[in-house]
């Protein structure tokens, strides 16, 4: 298959499956604040995939890089359980996926150190994604992941429907959608880097446009097929346009977007606060 394509493909199912992250937790949490990088699910993913990067240049052990997979879907597995028992308000998922972040952060910082004090090359290039190494070992998981998705989506569709007029007491759905959250942001970050934000603002961007009307296949399905045309967009236009040879990690740009979009919403519910106070 065509290195462009494969490419191209790449792009476009990380942002159809990131949007589609970014949906499920909001509509776990009920907090359009909610997202994998809210919650925590990147921090993680990043620090699992450094600690064995760690973990394999200070040591003989010569494990495969796939070794790292069924590890870190076990770690997201616990993180996952434990979100979906805990009975969240609104805002209390955000405010301990921001805790996390918070740790992940500090700890990242001396894991740098570490890497640094020891003459290692330092594994930057995670934490802004991009497709420059895009292969069809890369590609066949993500599809598979989304086939996984929609056939779920789709069974379990009325339930959905159901707990969208209260609060998701279905557990074991709950369960299964934080950890498919989850297993997306931990894959997407494996093979390509960080995109973080993009679950937080696709999903206002499916809810923005006309989708909305089309309930949760909108939101859920024809919204996220558009913003994995625009990832797939922003990347082409990366590609094609190098800025004194080097190419712009799609990441980085998405991620600057995304964090604007955070301050705006914060700062616009905040304004919508104030106004409600004076009304009464």
């Amino acid at each position: 298959m065509n290195d462009i394509l494969i490419r191209s493909l790449c792009a476009f199912f990380v942002g159809l499956l990131s949007s589609q992250a970014g949906s499920i937790t909001q509509f776990l949490t009920r907090n359009k604040l909610a997202s994998p990088s809210t919650l925590g699910f990147d921090g993680v993913s990043v620090l699992i995939v450094i600690m064995f990067s760690l973990i394999s240049s200070l040591t003989t052990l010569s494990w495969p890089r796939e070794v790292l997979l069924p590890v870190g879907f076990f770690l997201l597995f616990l993180i996952s359980y434990f979100y979906s028992k805990i009975p969240f308000r609104a805002e209390g998922a955000v405010l301990l996926g921001l805790s996390i972040n918070l740790f992940s952060g500090a700890f990242f910082s001396f894991l740098q150190f570490l890497f640094y004090a020891n003459h290692l090359t330092f594994p930057s290039e995670i934490w802004f994604g991009h497709f420059k190494f895009a292969d069809i070992n890369s590609l066949l998981p993500l599809v598979c992941l989304e086939l996984f998705f929609l056939i779920s989506f789709f069974i379990f569709y009325r339930k959905l429907q159901l707990m969208s007029l209260s609060r998701p007491r279905e557990s074991k759905i709950n369960l299964f959608m934080y950890f498919f959250a989850a297993s997306i942001t931990f894959l997407i970050i494996f093979y390509f880097g960080t995109f973080a934000f993009l679950g937080l603002l696709f999903p206002i961007l499916s809810r923005f446009l006309f989708f909305q009307r089309y309930d949760f296949k909108g939101e859920f399905v024809y919204g996220a097929l558009l913003n994995g045309v625009i990832v797939w967009l922003i990347d082409w236009v990366g590609y094609s346009n190098p800025i004194q040879g080097a190419e712009l990690p799609v990441g980085l740009f998405l991620s600057l977007l995304g964090s604007l979009t955070l301050i705006f919403i914060l700062v616009r519910q905040q304004a919508l606060r104030n106004i409600g106070k004076k009304s009464k």
